[in-house]
């Protein structure tokens, strides 16, 4: 999903590898998830702990999982609609 604070262009050359396989940037969150295998939330911003899960599910590949970066995700409402989630650094070493 597009970052207003971040510049796409430099973001996209730093993580471009050797064969061309590098980043795309999407407008909104739906067009993000179509087909992901992973959803990974890398912010702590508002938007993304009131995100409708089971909307996201229904687009996503199945199954998907979700990366939890920042401990924002309603892990209840995502398992719920059937996504798997993993909070970064939870100490667990299990997903939830």
């Amino acid at each position: 999903l597009q970052d207003e604070r971040v510049d796409d262009k430099a973001f996209r050359s730093t993580l471009v590898d050797e064969m061309g396989v590098g980043v795309e940037f999407f407008a909104n969150v739906e067009k993000a998830a179509c087909g992901a295998d992973a959803i990974l939330v890398l912010t702590d911003w508002d938007q993304y702990g009131d995100l409708n899960w089971a909307k996201i599910a229904n687009l996503a590949a199945d199954p998907a999982m979700i990366i939890d970066g920042r401990n924002v995700v309603d892990h209840v409402c995502a398992r719920s609609a059937g996504l798997g989630t993993f909070v970064v650094g939870d100490g667990s070493g299990q997903p939830r």
